[in-house]
């Protein structure tokens, strides 16, 4: 009976630390960055970027309405940035929370709402 007992308990434990283990992705705090090889405001004022901060063409917001939780102001000064670190060659950062990596974003984010954005973009010296 103990031993019973004994491989139940070890089987419990091993269940519970299988399903701790497969727990879903955690979101993570990190930072990409690269040249501004372009800026275009679209017709309806959304904002996008050619390779700032390791992404390629996401929407960062839009110019005449809060999107993607940065208001219409603000996505003027991103634009602002954007455009002066592409007239001086240097880099940007940006910001990201999410499961994803700098890598990732270079891949996947053309014309796609760049929604784990949560500083920037910075130009870097």
């Amino acid at each position: 009976m103990q031993l019973k007992r004994w491989i139940y308990e070890r089987g419990l434990v091993a269940v519970i630390a299988a399903f701790a283990c497969a727990g879903p992705a955690m979101a993570v705090n990190y930072s990409c960055g690269g040249a501004v090889n372009g800026v275009t405001v679209g017709p309806g004022g959304t904002l996008s970027a050619a390779n700032a901060g390791g992404q390629s063409w996401g929407y960062f917001c839009q110019i005449g309405a809060t999107t993607n939780n940065i208001s219409s102001d603000a996505c003027k000064g991103m634009l602002a940035v954007l455009l002066a670190a592409q007239a001086s060659g240097k880099q940007v950062v940006v910001w990201y929370s999410d499961d994803h990596d700098c890598a990732w974003h270079a891949a996947n984010g053309a014309w796609q709402w760049l929604s784990t954005v949560y500083w920037g973009p910075a130009m870097m010296e």
